[in-house]
């Protein structure tokens, strides 16, 4: 009995891990954008899949393609204090 239960459990880990479905990069979703968009579909249709770190980093690719063209910039810097050219000092502060 306590065999059958190992299998059982060594199978439900595997079911929860994905069974091996490779997880990519945002980099790597920028360079193959058929695949960013594929993917960021089927997370968009499964909100348990859209959690996790693969659909982010495909939404991501593709959110930078709307944003930025063809996706080769980063997303900016716009928090609070994050004005880096020295204009600062420009009113007397």
């Amino acid at each position: 009995m306590r065999k059958v239960a190992i299998i059982a459990m060594l199978f439900g880990i595997l079911a929860l891990s994905g069974c091996g479905e490779s997880e990519h990069t945002v980099s790597w979703y920028k360079d193959h954008p058929d695949v960013a968009q594929k993917k960021a579909d089927e997370c968009k249709d499964d909100t348990a899949k859209e959690v996790t770190s693969d659909c982010q980093n495909a939404i991501k690719a593709n959110t930078d393609k709307v944003l930025y063209g063809d996706g080769s910039f980063e997303t900016p810097d716009i928090s609070i204090g994050s004005d880096k050219s020295g204009d600062a000092d420009k009113n007397g502060e």
